[in-house]
């Protein structure tokens, strides 16, 4: 059932000291962000048993992690599309649900299940709602917001910069001096989500993410080099920037949002090797005239066995067999060259 802010707010006001709750958010500074605002929140109203957990984008999400879910008596769940975890609510359907998210919707939940979805209004990260619905640390809002790429959206422009004013600071100082950091942190501890939650929990401020310099600046330096690397080693499809690259850290996501900035009038397109044996995955950023990211994926997969993608228009990611690569890039080929206005 659709639910407003205000009536989500209620939801949480109304969890009692003695019940149990569960939070589950997606694995990303977003995700993570939004969780930790509501855990914040709910710890200065008393509720001691809360449990945790961070979500890989799947399908069937929660499977892992159903059975403690049905431990508990309350569930909030943020930052995750409605098809990554509709088919799992209905193995909960006993349970009192909130879900909050950003991404457009395409299924439906079971009628039980509360969500707020303000993905029709605009491009609103789920650490925005979550801030604005609990409030706390904006600081970690605003990372979210900008690590999700919420900055490239007009809609998002005055919530950050009230707070960018009020600490004296320029956007691109803070993505560069926080909001990366994080990020970096993330993909150095990818397997240890509860001690990414502790650490980033226990921040007092952004100022603070110099106690945290064991964990980013591995990846930090390996980013730079890539960077370099980019510049060097592109292939050019008209308007498609095309990078295959092999990192020891997984910050292909991370990378492929950085350089797009920088190329806004390219679409770029990440590829390097999956998790799934005998696969790569792929990352795509930005929009040219009508061509969007996740047009670009869908043309560059075309016949591609056991290849999908998927996310939004100017963000979206995609796997293809590794020996499909050739036939990835020879897809793309053919779209420019039947387009001439890329």
């Amino acid at each position: 059932m659709r639910i407003t802010k205000q009536q989500a707010k209620e939801f949480l006001d109304d969890i009692s000291g003695d019940e149990k709750v569960a939070i589950a958010f997606h694995f990303d500074l977003d995700g993570y962000a939004s969780g930790i605002l509501i855990y914040d929140y709910l710890k200065e109203k008393g509720i001691n048993d809360v449990e945790v957990f961070a979500l890989e984008l799947k399908n069937n999400a929660l499977a892992d992690i159903l059975e403690k879910l049905k431990l508990v008596d309350k569930i909030i769940i943020a930052d995750m599309g409605d098809n990554l975890i509709c088919d799992d609510l209905y193995s909960l359907e006993d349970k009192s649900v909130l879900v909050l998210d950003h991404h457009p919707k395409t299924s439906e939940f079971p009628r039980e299940v509360l969500e707020y979805n303000d993905s029709d209004s605009g491009y609103f990260p789920s650490s925005r709602t979550c801030y604005e619905i609990v409030g706390g640390k904006q600081w970690l809002s605003v990372a979210g917001v900008m690590s999700d790429r919420g900055h490239v959206y007009s809609e998002n422009t005055e919530f950050i910069d009230e707070f960018l004013k009020k600490e004296s600071l320029e956007l691109i100082d803070y993505k560069k001096d926080f909001v990366d950091l994080i990020d970096y942190v993330l993909i150095y501890l990818r397997k240890d989500f509860g001690k990414i939650f502790n650490l980033i929990e226990n921040l007092n401020s952004w100022k603070d993410v110099e106690s945290l310099k064991e964990f980013y600046l591995p990846v930090k330096e390996e980013f730079e080099f890539f960077e370099k690397d980019f510049e060097k080693n592109k292939e050019v499809f008209g308007d498609i920037l095309f990078y295959y690259f092999e990192p020891k850290f997984k910050i292909k996501v991370s990378l492929a949002g950085d350089i797009s900035v920088r190329n806004k009038k390219n679409i770029v397109v990440f590829a390097s090797p999956s998790d799934e044996k005998g696969f790569v995955s792929l990352s795509a950023r930005n929009k040219v005239e009508d061509l969007t990211a996740s047009d670009v994926l869908k043309i560059g997969i075309e016949g591609l066995d056991e290849a999908r993608s998927g996310g939004h228009l100017r963000a979206s990611g995609g796997i293809i067999k590794g020996e499909d690569i050739g036939k990835f890039k020879e897809n793309l080929k053919k779209y420019v060259e039947s387009n001439k206005n890329l």
